[in-house]
């Protein structure tokens, strides 16, 4: 089962997974909102509970899943355009983006690197991209997150993902970096392209 398919499925039930992330949410609200509006992308939008509370009138929002795509359109006012498309792709969008969002994708990619790439060219100059994922900063959780790796991948999730798998990253200049606590792997970065 590939991807897509696993999120298929998974759409009747992931207000439940996005009920756990509500937290990380609303700091990534205010970190899309302390810039100026302009135009925005979110990356693997999931059900998109979050994007009405963007200040802006230019959201476009993609996703693998076809059935993340038909709740997030029931979540969200009409101004937000929706599309089914891979994120390796942006380049076929022909528009470039103030904002990128990357929320809770990274660690479910085989590709990071080559998706923040996508998403690096796909940003204006001074653009920024703001990732909100898991990544593995402690090296004892490490060996718990290395140990639950095989049952990660059956959800398609790399449990042990260090932020230095991201070697494409010395392209971009990193503004902001919140951790959510010791034992809590996931993190707020914020980029700008130079």
């Amino acid at each position: 089962m590939n991807t897509a398919q696993l999120y298929n499925r998974l759409s009747p039930f992931y207000f439940i997974i996005d009920s756990f992330l509500k937290g990380h949410k609303k700091h990534l609200i205010n970190a899309v909102n302390n810039f100026p509006t302009g135009t925005i992308l979110e990356v693997g939008v999931g059900h998109g509970t979050h994007l009405k509370h963007y200040k802006s009138n230019s959201i476009t929002a993609i996703d693998i899943s076809e059935k993340m795509l038909i709740q997030a359109k029931k979540n969200n006012p009409s101004n937000v355009t929706f599309i089914k498309m891979d994120a390796l792709n942006l380049n076929q969008l022909g528009q470039k983006f103030d904002t990128i969002v990357l929320s809770h994708v990274i660690s479910t990619s085989k590709k990071g690197n080559e998706l923040i790439s996508s998403c690096f060219n796909a940003l204006q100059p001074n653009g920024r991209l703001i990732i909100l994922n898991h990544f593995t900063t402690n090296k004892t959780i490490g060996i718990f997150e290395q140990l639950f790796q095989p049952i990660a991948r059956l959800f398609h999730f790399q449990s042990y993902y260090p932020f230095e798998n991201l070697t494409v990253l010395k392209d971009l200049k990193k503004k902001k970096a919140l951790k959510f606590g010791f034992l809590n792997s996931y993190q707020l970065v914020i980029l700008e392209k130079t």
